[in-house]
């Protein structure tokens, strides 16, 4: 073997295994990369029979991610219907609404009218009633989420 073909092995070898290293470092953070931009799906949206309303159902872990928090609609000493002002959000055409969360890891969109906000309660003229849990943190997550958006 000539003293240029020992000296071109001897720098492939020196090269050669650094780029082995890293192509088995690529080939795992690839495979690490491709689980984490696979679609594992964090939620499901259907339609509630009957209606047009949309149910979001999130897995326990993006609930957790999103820190999902809650709170309830209540009445005041005049009966009418106090929603926590955070559970509100406002669509493009200004349209009011909130989200229920009827049971575990569920949450549908409701459609309410507000009267009034006063410091952090709004007062509703339409919405849904006593008692109702409604989604406070996690709100345009959500929203997000039903219109697609991220995906």
């Amino acid at each position: 073997m000539s003293r240029f073909n020992r000296l071109a092995l001897a720098g492939l070898t020196m090269i050669g295994w650094p780029l082995a290293a890293m192509t088995i470092v690529s080939e795992e953070g690839s495979s690490a990369w491709a689980a984490e931009k696979s679609h594992v799906s964090t939620h499901k949206i259907e339609t509630v029979a009957g209606t047009t309303d949309k149910r979001i159902t999130l897995t326990p872990k993006a609930a957790q991610r999103l820190d999902i928090q809650t709170g309830q609609i209540s009445l005041d000493p005049a009966g009418g219907k106090i929603a926590p002002y955070q559970s509100v959000f406002f669509d493009l055409a200004g349209v009011s609404w909130l989200y229920t969360n009827p049971e575990p890891l569920a949450f549908i969109k409701r459609k309410i009218a507000i009267a009034e906000v006063r410091g952090d309660k709004a007062y509703l003229s339409d919405g849904p009633p006593e008692g109702t849990t409604v989604v406070t943190v996690g709100v345009a997550e959500l929203y997000g989420a039903e219109r697609g958006i991220g995906h």
